[in-house]
Formats: structure tokens, C-alpha cells, sequence
């Protein structure tokens, strides 16, 4: 693969760089936008700081790259405060919950406000009915799909996604599977609140596990980037060895071990991970290859133009991703070729619940 200097500038700011060669001023403009679409500024930012005067970005890129950092880290501190306040509504409701990604993966960091979070996405396992009946008390609940809902719980629509289950799999006999482990895992999960964060968090295992789960989930209908890559580097590292075992079972009882060992190779190339030190083996020629796609794509496919510019209808577009999806079919065959039939199934499902 050839030279990513965002890549080297990456494993740098995370502590495991082995060196950054010199840039022009041009490259370092389309270094600056290749993190935003990526977004990773924030957390590149202390790659940036570790870098001699005489290598380091211009002073006006780096003004506007410790710029975007500082929004973010304000933006962090304000999506706690609202996973610490609507966590609390629930909690105080007799509604066990915990934080999914955002600020739950963010602790796994050495500079947690430094990872760019979007949204609120909070899951409680309380069964559908039960939660829709307590938001729709409460305020306006937008759609309604297999695994969330958007509300505007919050006072500002779209900032909170309420989860009934953390994902979802396109396989029937796949999705059941990984319903059975997340009910197995919601009460351990939604148990004990981070007593700096003020709510329940997800543990490394279930985060790797979820992880896995949801990089499949976008790399099918989007394209995915490097800072979910920086989130899997990261919870490995909070993993006890002694749970590699199960974690490495779990992937395997769920379809997604391929996926996974291409991803541990991905972190072994990107950032020097041991194959020691991840729970199942690597796989580096797959991981090349997911590595090029993350570069591609940019976050949730911001950097795709092939996916930027699609264009017609709504089944000219699922159409357009099916066939995207058919490249990836080498990882898990069943839950890609069950894609389309998900869909339909949903949509009949939304319009029987009138949750169109």
C-alpha cells in the first residue's frame, strides 16, 4: 500500500507512530480534509503537536486544526452532559440503560473529549412496546425501526437515538443469535454507572463484540472510516486477555470471525498492534484491503464519491448498495445475500405497527 500520511500522522498521535516524513503546504490542506472526512481532527491533534516546528503543518492549517479540536472537545463535553441527563430521565423511570459508542467507547481514550461523538445513542432493554408507550408520554417520537428510534427527548429532534437493541443482523438465523447474547449481556451491561461519567457504560468485551457488529453494519450500506478503526485499537487494548477466548467464540457463533480477524490485521498494519495482544488472529492480506476501503470511504462514506453521487429512487439506491455489499459477501454470505429480504421485511413490519 502507499504512502497515507493521515495514517502515519494517526498511529503518532496515538503513541505508536515510527515516523512522519515532511509535507508541502499542499498536502497538508488535503491532509486537514482528509481528517475531517475522516473525522479524526481531534484526535490527531496531539500527533500534530508532537511533530518538530520545521515538520509541522503550516500556521494557518494548524490554527484551523487546533480550532476544529477545541469544538470538539466543547462538543464532548456537552454530549456527556446529555447521555449524563437523559440516562437519568430513564433510570429514574425504573428503566435500566447504558451509552452505546460515543462517549462509552470515548473513556477507552488517554483524551477522551479529543474523539468525535455524534449523537446520543442509548439502549434500553425494556421491550419495545413498554419504551415507545414511556417516550410517547414524554415527547415526539420520530421513525421507528427494528433497532432505535429517534425522539426529540432531549428538546432538540435528531441529538438522541433510543435503542431497543444495540443492532441488528440481515440473517434470521444470525440476527437471533446476536438478540440471544445481547439479552444475555443487558443486565450485566446496564448494571454499575461510571462514577466519573455519571451512567452505565459498556465493557471492553461487549464493545469490541458491538464494535464488530456495527462496522459490519455501516462497511454494508455506507462505507466506514479510520476513527471506528481508532475505537476497536483502543477497546482492545482495555481487554483482559483471559476473555479473548469467549470473544473469539461470541464472533464465530455470530458470523463475523473473518471480519474481525481482517480488522485485527487492519490494526496490526495501521498501528503495530501484536497479534498477542488481539483476540483473534489477524488477518493482514483482508486487512490491507478494508484499510484501502476505510481511506476510501471517510466517515459513514463521506469520502466515497461513488456513494455521494448516487442518485433516483429509493430502490434504485438499495439496489446501487446491494451491489456494493457483494464485494464484502466473503466475510458473512448468509447476512449479505439476506439484505434485500430484511428490508422488505421491515418495511411490512413498520406498516403492520404504523411505525411508518
Amino acid at each position: 500500500m502507499e504512502r497515507q500520511p493521515l495514517l502515519e500522522l494517526l498511529s503518532l498521535s496515538i503513541g505508536c507512530g515510527i515516523g512522519f516524513e515532511p509535507l508541502d503546504d499542499s498536502a497538508w490542506k488535503d491532509l486537514f480534509m482528509q481528517a475531517r472526512e475522516q473525522a479524526v481532527l481531534g484526535i490527531t491533534m496531539q500527533g500534530l503537536d508532537a511533530l518538530p516546528r520545521t515538520e509541522g503543518a503550516p500556521l494557518k492549517i494548524y490554527g484551523s486544526w487546533a480550532l476544529a479540536s477545541e469544538t470538539i472537545e466543547a462538543r464532548s463535553l456537552d454530549r456527556q452532559k446529555l447521555a449524563r441527563s437523559i440516562y437519568g430521565l430513564f433510570s429514574s423511570a425504573g428503566l435500566p440503560c447504558c451509552v452505546l459508542k460515543g462517549p462509552s467507547v470515548a473513556r477507552f481514550y488517554p483524551q477522551p473529549l479529543r474523539r468525535q461523538s455524534g449523537d446520543i445513542d442509548i439502549w434500553v432493554p425494556a421491550g419495545r412496546k413498554k419504551l415507545l408507550s414511556f417516550l410517547r408520554g414524554r415527547c415526539k417520537v420520530g421513525a421507528v425501526v427494528y433497532h432505535h428510534c429517534k425522539c426529540d427527548i432531549s428538546g432538540k429532534p435528531g441529538e438522541v437515538e433510543v435503542h431497543f437493541t444495540p443492532s441488528w443482523m440481515n440473517s434470521p438465523r444470525l440476527n437471533k443469535r446476536l438478540q440471544r447474547y445481547f439479552a444475555k449481556s443487558a443486565a450485566a451491561e446496564t448494571a454499575c454507572p461510571d462514577p466519573e461519567l455519571g451512567f452505565c457504560v459498556t465493557s471492553p468485551q461487549f464493545s469490541f463484540v458491538f464494535g464488530i457488529v456495527h462496522f459490519w453494519r455501516h462497511m454494508l450500506d455506507e462505507g466506514i472510516g479510520l476513527r471506528h478503526l481508532a475505537d476497536l485499537y483502543y477497546t482492545v487494548l482495555s481487554i483482559p486477555p483471559q476473555s479473548y477466548e469467549e470473544i473469539s467464540g461470541q464472533l464465530r457463533d455470530l458470523g463475523l470471525y473473518r471480519l474481525s480477524c481482517a480488522l485485527a490485521g487492519a490494526l496490526v498494519l495501521a498501528f503495530g498492534l501484536s497479534a498477542s495482544s488481539l483476540p483473534v488472529p489477524p488477518d493482514t492480506v483482508q486487512g490491507t484491503i478494508l484499510l484501502q476501503d476505510m481511506l476510501l470511504s471517510g466517515n459513514f462514506g463521506r469520502s466515497d464519491k461513488a456513494l455521494q453521487a448516487q442518485t433516483g429512487s429509493r430502490c434504485e439506491a438499495a439496489l446501487a448498495k446491494f451491489r456494493r455489499s457483494m464485494r464484502y459477501m466473503h466475510f458473512c454470505p448468509s447476512d449479505v445475500l439476506c439484505a434485500p429480504l430484511f428490508k422488505l421485511w421491515q418495511f411490512v413490519w413498520r406498516a403492520i405497527n404504523h411505525y411508518l
